[in-house]
């Protein structure tokens, strides 16, 4: 049974904590069933490891139990940002499944990989989407299931490109071998996990630096992180901070990433395969009936006109596709590539 709460701030670097009498555990979380008025009306700005808890409506007050409530979960660094993207959704597949026990649906974020691969194991989220080398990492180390492919900011599938300046001297993946690569975050497929898989596979060693005044030996690409969003990536290599960087090829054609002042001084030196843009994952003991169900409700999301909004709320997700038998095979090539980072993607956030 649940208990009324309030929004309350509780950060701890190891494990979240929530005030509850019968259950005093991170698992709660899913209880952050806000709407868009109140989460802008808040005064209070989350930070990750945050627990955010909403009161429930009258007369719900210790009547929920766990199974009653679709949890949606995902990383992130940014909770003000994903939440309301997220609760909508949830909430919009919960209303749809009275009959099978479901009464409200929430929202749970982990800070890391990590973290969320430890709520699948433990039950305290159903459903997650992610991109592709994160939800093979929760498909192999939780046991989830592979549910649709996602049209993630419009499109279903995207790959890395690794760009410099005209006049760096540059010309192919070997000519970073001595220079300094600008990464995004430790969790970017794009910008970072994929982009290190490439230079593996082409045995080219890699070393991270510490400052941005650190040089690689000669043998060897050093990277940084940028640690902002991709627009900071395409600044550094800009600047001269980094020789070269790395990020989608959505990435490279926007222009508040890429602004076409930097992208005429620049070139891309290599372009990876597609790869899908954005994967659902189920828990593996989701029940059958709930995970047949969530699949048809998302199916057929983009034919509701009502939903129209909040597909466009949810990182501009177009629509969610079957996996069929292309998307399997493609699958299969990319757990070939994520096999060589698979210790990348399980490292914690910094």
């Amino acid at each position: 049974m649940f208990t009324r709460c309030a929004f309350r701030r509780s950060f701890d670097r190891r494990e979240p904590k929530v005030t509850s009498a019968r259950f005093g555990m991170a698992a709660l979380v899913f209880l952050c069933l806000l709407t868009r008025g109140a989460w802008a009306g808040e005064e209070t700005r989350p930070t990750p490891g945050e627990i955010l808890l909403k009161g429930l409506k009258p007369g719900q007050e210790g009547t929920l139990k766990r199974s009653e409530i679709l949890v949606l979960g995902r990383v992130s660094q940014g909770p003000t940002k994903h939440y309301p993207g997220m609760v909508p959704l949830a909430e919009y597949a919960a209303s749809r499944m009275r009959d099978l026990g479901i009464r409200r649906g929430g929202v749970l974020l982990a800070r890391d990989n990590a973290e969320l691969v430890r709520y699948l194991k433990e039950g305290k989220v159903d459903w997650v989407s992610e991109t592709p080398f994160s939800a093979l990492y929760y498909q192999e180390a939780a046991g989830g299931d592979v549910l649709l492919l996602r049209w993630k900011k419009g499109v279903a599938r995207y790959r890395t490109v690794f760009f410099t300046k005209k006049d760096s001297g540059i010309h192919s993946l070997d000519d970073l071998r001595g220079r300094v690569l600008a990464f995004n975050d430790l969790g970017s497929t794009t910008s970072f996990l994929f982009p290190v898989a490439i230079l593996k596979q082409k045995e080219i060693g890699l070393v991270r630096l510490k400052s941005r005044g650190d040089r690689p030996p000669p043998d060897q690409v050093g990277y940084l992180f940028t640690h902002g969003d991709e627009v900071t990536v395409s600044t550094w290599v800009h600047r001269g901070l980094a020789d070269a960087g790395a990020f989608s090829d959505l990435d490279w054609n926007s222009e508040q990433t890429t602004p076409t002042s930097f992208r005429d001084n620049f070139k891309i030196i290599y372009q990876s395969p597609l790869i899908p843009r954005a994967l659902e994952i189920t828990r593996k003991d989701l029940d059958p009936r709930i995970r047949d169900r969530l699949k048809q409700i998302l199916l057929h999301l983009h034919e509701d006109p009502q939903a129209a909004s909040m597909l466009e709320d949810y990182s501009r997700t177009l629509k969610f596709d079957r996996v069929d038998k292309n998307m399997a095979k493609e699958l299969d090539n990319l757990r070939e590539w994520y096999q060589r980072v698979r210790m990348e993607v399980a490292v914690p956030a910094e």
